[in-house]
């Protein structure tokens, strides 16, 4: 699971994003996170069922400071979801 690398910044700081519909995938989430970061800057673990569909929600592990005050000074929609 996972995407991008940790920096060797010891910022770290994980989100939790719900909402998801079940037509977005990881790389959906990693295209729109790299508008506020590198993919260095950043992780995503989109959680999966034994059948390995996602269950509406992924966990963000933010590495660069500067991302994190990116993506939480607004509220964000993703293929018509909030």
């Amino acid at each position: 699971y996972g995407y991008g690398k940790k920096s060797s910044n010891a910022f770290q700081k994980r989100l939790f994003v719900k909402g998801l519909k079940a037509s977005t995938n990881q790389k959906d989430l990693v295209d729109y996170l790299k508008s506020f970061g590198k993919e260095h800057d950043f992780s995503v673990e989109l959680t999966t069922n034994k059948n390995k569909k996602h269950r509406g929600f992924a966990f963000v592990t933010i590495f660069s400071a500067d991302m994190y005050a990116k993506v939480t000074a607004i509220e964000h929609f993703m293929n018509n979801s909030k």
